[in-house]
């Protein structure tokens, strides 16, 4: 992680150091810490679908189910990968019909 410390320290403007960053904290289940880089990364790269996907992942492993859900609208709106965007699709019907409840 002192990798991704640093590059984002060199490149504080840069969304890609945070969403990096991210990534590797979802590799080792930190969900945490996760979200929050990725939260900071999709906040400078606002139109990258694959980083709110990891994000919306992120906030459901944390029980955050609204933050999720508003990460999985964002990551289809955004989102290039046709497979990606109905799984995508399918978890926004899913959070819609939770909340209707």
């Amino acid at each position: 992680m002192a990798f991704h410390k640093k590059a984002i320290k060199l490149n504080a403007g840069s969304g890609r150091s945070y969403i990096e960053s991210g990534y590797a904290y979802l590799a080792k289940k930190d969900y945490k810490s996760a979200a929050i880089m990725l939260d900071a990364g999709t906040k400078i790269e606002s139109t990258n679908g694959e980083a709110y996907t990891a994000l919306g992942y992120s906030y459901e492993k944390l029980g955050h189910h609204r933050n999720a859900y508003q990460s999985y609208r964002s990551a289809a709106r955004y989102s290039k990968n046709g497979k990606n965007r109905d799984m995508l699709i399918q978890k926004i019907q899913d959070y819609q019909m939770m909340y209707r409840r």
